[in-house]
């Protein structure tokens, strides 16, 4: 008996010796794994900082999860914001890893990644083959399990981390909490990478809009300046130099208003820009103003100015785009003077002057106009210039032949005033045209003609009444001369017969003075015959200009 029971002690302490030897071997095999994958976290964390690429990257953690025996194997692929598969990369899968990539191309993925996508925590398959059948590498897997997590980071889902492992292995939570924490890591990598890659492209943009700012406001007309939130200039583009006088090397960093602006604008300018500085606005940004300026030989000169507040690197900047505009303000003066100089010759016309569009509508009028119609300026323009016309059809009519013809010239036309006057008119028109010779109104001219007319018709009056005088004093000569004609034959052929008789010489000699008296009278009442009919050849008489000076 007592040495059964010291058989079955002793055969119980080495049972107990014997489990305690592979809880120990265990644990050893336990630390020993789990010093690799520290150790490949180790691996890991050094690829990170060092890393910029994430193909390079993703590879070789795969290689680091299975080189130091950690994983048997692992897969990692990343999407883009659509969620298809962009980036693939593996380790010890070999070309059984191509059959997975095809399918996540087409965005059918395992199960396992699937399962990883929903959640945030990792996800353990202990038996691929019936677990997960649509996988193309559940074959690949044999008897091991797998782990699969998502990577993600700031609510962005790079991609799917997956291993494979041995199936204890794999239901550790220890090891679930290092797999964990190795996706983090690469998450966060691959976070960092996305970030630089923002940061250059943004980077980029901004050299290239810089480069094209300065190729744009390089070539423009007007000056452009940049001041910091300091107050002193940055940018000075070429026309900055031609309007100040200053080269870039020259103002470059001082401070802009002291520089630039007359003294009698400091005060105010200190006033405005400390709120600027701080908030951005200020009463001349967002506005365009007429303001002066210095030139680097002092004189003062008119500018126009507009202002924007820019935000550069947090701090506060203005770009003011400004143009001389000494000249333009000259051109406007000159302008004016001469507009103010034809409105004096227009107003003086003693011609109604009008112009009206293609409808025949009142465009503008001058004084002349209104004294002729009764109507005010208000009143004229906006009507319709055919309707101030006794025949209204006939004004249409010349104001269609205005703009078919270009011109129109000596249209007589009887103008009606509102208390119903009504005045004999000229009316003579031509087209006016715009900047690109497209016709845009019709400006008329209409001439008061009833004084010529009254002329007209009292030169008239008096060439008939001279007419029916002349006719008058032709028939009264004709008729005398006749009456006197009669006699004077009757006398001249006594004095021929009586010579015919014997007389006395002294009767002979009276006779002849008789006849001789005769004939001469009978000449006069010729001529006056002759007279009335050249008098009645004239009556036709031709009205022409001529100098009195000569006539006299």
């Amino acid at each position: 008996m007592p040495i059964t029971n010291a058989a079955e002690e002793s055969m119980k302490k080495t049972h107990d010796e014997l489990e305690r030897l592979v809880e120990v071997r265990t644990a050893e095999k336990k630390i020993e794994h789990l010093n690799l994958v520290l150790r490949t976290i180790r691996k890991i964390d050094k690829l990170i900082t060092s890393e910029k690429e994430p193909d390079t990257l993703i590879q070789h953690t795969c290689n680091n999860l299975i080189e130091n025996r950690g994983y048997q194997s692992a897969w990692i692929a990343l999407f883009d914001e659509s969620g298809t598969a962009v980036r693939t990369a593996n380790a010890g899968l070999g070309d059984d890893f191509f059959l997975l990539v095809e399918q996540l191309k087409r965005g059918k993925l395992p199960k396992c990644a699937q399962s990883a996508l929903r959640r945030f925590e990792v996800i353990v398959t202990e038996n691929p083959v019936s677990d997960c059948p649509d996988c193309p590498l559940a074959e690949k897997y044999g008897r091991n399990g797998a782990m699969a997590i998502k990577l993600e980071h700031g609510g962005r889902v790079y991609g799917i981390l997956s291993v494979s492992l041995s199936r204890n292995l794999a239901a550790d939570k220890e090891e679930q909490i290092l797999f964990k924490e190795v996706a983090e890591d690469i998450t966060f990598a691959l976070h960092n990478i996305a970030l630089l890659e923002v940061r250059k492209k943004v980077e980029k943009n901004l050299q290239e809009s810089e480069e094209t700012f300065r190729k744009i406001t390089s070539s423009a007309h007007d000056a452009i300046i940049i001041m910091d939130n300091d107050g002193n200039i940055s940018y000075w583009n070429r026309a900055s130099e031609k309007v100040f006088g200053y080269t870039s090397e020259e103002v470059l960093g001082k401070e802009l208003h002291m520089f630039l602006a007359p003294r009698r604008f400091h005060k105010a300018y200190l006033k405005a820009f400390n709120r600027f500085k701080n908030t951005g606005q200020g009463p001349v940004v967002g506005k365009t103003l007429e303001l002066a300026a210095i030139r680097k030989g002092g004189e003062e000169f008119p500018i126009e100015l507009s202002v924007s507040a820019v935000k550069l690197r947090g701090k506060w900047n203005a770009i003011g785009i400004l143009r001389d505009i000494g000249q333009t303000k000259q051109m406007i003066r000159e302008l004016e003077e001469a507009r103010a100089y034809t409105r004096g010759l227009i107003e003086s016309s003693m011609d109604a002057l009008v112009t009206f569009d293609k409808d025949g509508i009142i465009t503008d009028v001058n004084e002349q106009t209104v004294r002729l119609t009764g109507c005010t300026r208000e009143e004229l323009i906006g009507s319709r210039f055919a309707t101030y016309f006794t025949e209204p059809e006939r004004a249409a009519e010349g104001v269609r032949r205005s703009f078919e013809e270009g011109e129109v010239s000596d249209y007589e036309l009887v103008m009606k005033s509102k208390t119903g006057d009504e005045t004999i008119v000229s009316y003579n028109a031509t087209v006016y045209k715009d900047k690109k010779g497209s016709v845009k109104g019709v400006f008329a001219a209409a001439r008061d003609i009833g004084d010529r007319k009254r002329v007209e018709k009292e030169l008239k009056e008096a060439k008939e009444a001279a007419e029916a005088a002349s006719r008058a004093k032709s028939e009264i000569l004709a008729n005398m001369s006749h009456e006197i004609r009669t006699p004077m034959n009757g006398v001249i052929a006594a004095a021929e017969l009586a010579l015919n008789e014997e007389m006395s010489p002294k009767a002979t000699y009276y006779l002849k003075i008789i006849e001789s008296s005769a004939y001469s009278l009978l000449g006069i009442i010729n001529d006056i015959l002759d007279f009335s009919k050249i008098e009645a050849d004239k009556l036709d008489l031709e009205i022409r200009p001529f100098r009195l000076d000569e006539v006299i």
